[in-house]
């Protein structure tokens, strides 16, 4: 009888063998699956850098332009600073009021009967030796080369012609828009206004002293990347962009 045990007992160890065999060989199987599986967290943190631009002019009086005669000239000196790190492409909007008053050149003649719209004021740029002399009907403006317009179009609504400018820089060929960077600033678009040359016999001495005769000008910017748009320095297509029309 023991020794039949004993031969049973010899002959299932080579099973308990293989068992033992298998379970090593699932406990590893599962040990890699698990190592697979296994995961850490990292968590980026982004900071989204802003936009801030801003606009000075700093010759501009407002005491000086109160009571003002025609053909006055007043210092207005509009230009933006980029006060962060990313750079910026900027824009000048400037809206200027006009009316069907009589204009007259320097000399007494007859620019305008009244018939025609025109901006009650003009910009100037001192080192393009503007001549008040030189007086036309026209909405066209003078500003500096480095600077290029948009577009310029009426609102009836307000009775003001608005012109929208582009920064260029020095890229004077291409008229395509110059990044402006960190602390970095655009030379002032004009340096002065002059009030048109109105005949104020016309207009029995009075402008309309219920509206409004303001110069405004707006400083608008936008990042130099990732705009969306096919040509990403194109001035009309930025200015599309910002969508401040």
């Amino acid at each position: 009888m023991n020794t039949e045990k004993k031969q049973k007992k010899e002959k299932r160890s080579p099973i308990l063998g293989l068992v033992l065999v298998a379970l090593l060989i699932l406990i590893l199987i599962v040990t890699t699956l698990a190592m697979f599986t296994s995961r850490d967290l990292i968590t980026n943190v982004f900071d989204a850098t802003s936009m801030d631009i801003v606009l000075y002019e700093p010759n501009w009086n407002p005491a000086k332009s109160l009571n003002i005669v025609p053909n006055t000239v007043l210092p207005k000196d509009p230009y933006i600073v980029n006060n962060e790190e990313l750079p910026a492409y900027v824009f000048l909007r400037v809206t200027v009021p006009y009316d069907n008053y009589h204009i007259e050149a320097s000399n007494g003649a007859e620019i305008s009967n009244g018939s025609a719209k025109t901006p009650l004021y003009k910009f100037i740029v001192t080192e393009n030796n503007y001549d008040l002399r030189d007086e036309t009907l026209t909405t066209d403006q003078n500003v500096r080369d480095c600077w290029t317009l948009v577009k310029s179009y009426e609102t009836p609504s307000d009775a003001s012609y608005v012109y929208v400018y582009a920064y260029i820089g020095e890229n004077y060929a291409t008229k395509t828009l110059a990044p402006l960077i960190q602390n970095e600033k655009t030379k002032p678009l004009f340096d002065k206004i002059v009030l048109a040359n109105v005949n104020e016999y016309f207009e029995n001495g009075l402008f309309d002293t219920s509206r409004d005769y303001s110069v405004k000008v707006e400083a608008f910017g936008i990042q130099t990347e990732h705009l969306g748009i096919q040509t990403s320095n194109d001035p009309a297509q930025v200015w599309a962009r910002i969508g401040a029309d």
